[in-house]
C-alpha cells in the first residue's frame, strides 16, 4: 500500500470504524471504546474487522484454526502514513448520520448478508427523513443492478424490492426487478414488473414492451407480441431498443409463417444494429424456409459471428436460450464443427441487455 492508497481507504472509512480506528490508535481496550461509543464489545469487535479488510490486513488463521489479530499491523500502517492520527481524540459524530453512513456501506452485491441487513432496512423505512430514504432507496438500486451482473438474481430480488420501499416506485427498479425475475424463470413476477415499467413515459417503458413481447413470442403467442410493438414504433427514439423491436416484431411474423413480413422487419433490425446474433439468425432462418440457402449461408455466418460467448461475456454474460440454439443450427447448416462450450453452456432464460434507463 502507498500514501494515495492509504488516504483513499481512510477517506472511506464510515465516523463510527474512524473513532474505533482512532481508539485504537491511542491503545485503548475494546471495553474503553465501547463505554465511549455507548455500543457493545461485540460490535467494536466487528468494525474492528472491517477495518482491518479495508486496509488489506485481513486476519490470517493460526494453527489452531483461530484468527490472529492485525491490529499491531494496523497501528504500524498508520504510523508510516498518517503518524498525526496517532496523538488524536476520539471524533465526535452525529450518531444518526454516522449509522447511515454504515448502512449505506453494508448495502453491497455480496451474498449471505441479507438476513443482517433487513431488519436495518426495516428501521429506516420508518424514517420521516426523505433525503436519507432517498440516499438508501439510490444505493439500494444501484446494489441490485451490480448484484444483476454478478449473476446472483436472488440477490437482485431483494435489493430492488427494498429499493420500491424506499422509492415509492420507479420505472428503472421495476425494468430490472423484472429481468432478474425472468431469469429465475418467475414468468408471473416478470410480467408484473414489465407490465408497470410499460406505463412510465420513459425509456424503461419501451424496453419493457420489447422484452414482454420477446415473452410473449416464447409463450407461442405471435399476435399478441406484434400488437404490444405496432404501436409504439413510432414513438421509440433509442435505436437498440428500436432494433431489439424490430428483431420481435419479425420473430412472430416468422412464428406466424408470414415469411414476407418477417424478413421485412429483420432486415431493418440489422440495419439498426448488425452486430446482434439473433436477427441474422432468424433471417437465416427465414430465408432457408423461402428455399433460399445460397442467400441465407452469409446471415447464418453472421448468427455465429456475432454475439458469441465471449463477445458477450464483457457486459453481458448471460445468453438467450433461443441463441445458443440458433448458433447449434447455424453450424449444422455451415456444415462447421460444433462448439462444445455452446453445448455444455447452461441454458438461462435471458431478456435484452439489462440496462438502468431514467
Amino acid at each position: 500500500m502507498n500514501q494515495e492508497e492509504f488516504e483513499q481507504v481512510y477517506g472511506e472509512l464510515t465516523p463510527r470504524r474512524q473513532q474505533v480506528l482512532h481508539g485504537i490508535l491511542s491503545g485503548e481496550a475494546d471495553a474503553q471504546i465501547a463505554h465511549q461509543l455507548g455500543i457493545s464489545e461485540a460490535a467494536i469487535r466487528k468494525h474492528v474487522e472491517r477495518i482491518v479488510d479495508q486496509f488489506g490486513l485481513a486476519n490470517s488463521q493460526s494453527q489452531n484454526g483461530q484468527r490472529r489479530s492485525k491490529r499491531s499491523d494496523l497501528v504500524s500502517l498508520v504510523a508510516r502514513y498518517k503518524p498525526e492520527l496517532l496523538k488524536m481524540p476520539l471524533p465526535v459524530q452525529n450518531e444518526e448520520e454516522d449509522s447511515l453512513l454504515e448502512l449505506l456501506q453494508d448495502i453491497q452485491p455480496i451474498q449471505s448478508i441479507h438476513d443482517n441487513l433487513e431488519p436495518k432496512l426495516q428501521l429506516w423505512q420508518e424514517s420521516s427523513d426523505s433525503s436519507q430514504k432517498k440516499q438508501i432507496g439510490d444505493r439500494l438500486k444501484k446494489t441490485g443492478y451490480d448484484t444483476y451482473m454478478q449473476g446472483d438474481f436472488p440477490g437482485t430480488v431483494f435489493y430492488l424490492q427494498w429499493a420500491l420501499k424506499f422509492q415509492i416506485d420507479s420505472p428503472a427498479i421495476r425494468y430490472n426487478l423484472a429481468s432478474a425475475y425472468e431469469k429465475l424463470s418467475d414468468f408471473p413476477n416478470a410480467y408484473h414488473h414489465y407490465n408497470l415499467a410499460a406505463q412510465a413515459d420513459t425509456h424503461a417503458a419501451h424496453a419493457a414492451i420489447s422484452n414482454l413481447s420477446r415473452l410473449d413470442i416464447l409463450s407461442h403467442n405471435p399476435d399478441r407480441a406484434i400488437d404490444r410493438i405496432t404501436p409504439i414504433l413510432d414513438q421509440v427514439k433509442d435505436r437498440a431498443v428500436l432494433s431489439t423491436l424490430y428483431k420481435n416484431l419479425g420473430w412472430a411474423y416468422l412464428l406466424k409463417k408470414d415469411l414476407p413480413q418477417a424478413e421485412r422487419w429483420l432486415r431493418q433490425a440489422i440495419e439498426l444494429n448488425s452486430d446482434r446474433a439473433a436477427p441474422h439468425c432468424l433471417l437465416a432462418q427465414v430465408l432457408q424456409a423461402q428455399e433460399k440457402p445460397l442467400e441465407a449461408t452469409p446471415y447464418w455466418q453472421k448468427c455465429l459471428d456475432c454475439d458469441t460467448h465471449q463477445a458477450r461475456s464483457i457486459n453481458s454474460p448471460w445468453r438467450s436460450p433461443e441463441l445458443d440454439l440458433w448458433q447449434l443450427e447455424a453450424r449444422q447448416h455451415l456444415g462447421t464443427n460444433l462448439d462444445s462450450k455452446t453445448l455444455t453452456q447452461g441454458l438461462h432464460t435471458d431478456s435484452e441487455p439489462i440496462s438502468l434507463p431514467h
